[in-house]
């Protein structure tokens, strides 16, 4: 489940990362990334809270062994 945050209702806000599929990286997509492309394997990132505009996601991504976010999934 949530990986890069306490899990709290209270955390929540505090640890959410915008998630991009461009160049702006978050910081744990930057580092799900980077694995992904050095090891050249596909990662299945686990869930971290998203920040998207005024709303908070359970978010599951998937980086391919390029290092390129493939699909994500929100909860």
């Amino acid at each position: 489940e949530i990986w890069n945050s306490p899990y709290s209702n209270d955390s929540f806000p505090v640890y959410a990362e915008e998630i991009d599929a461009g160049g702006d990286a978050s910081p744990s997509s930057a580092m799900l990334s980077e694995v992904a492309r050095s090891k050249q394997i596909t990662i299945v990132g686990g869930s971290i809270p998203e920040r998207f505009g005024d709303r908070l996601y359970n978010t599951c991504c998937i980086f391919g062994s390029d290092g390129k976010l493939k699909a994500k999934h929100r909860k």
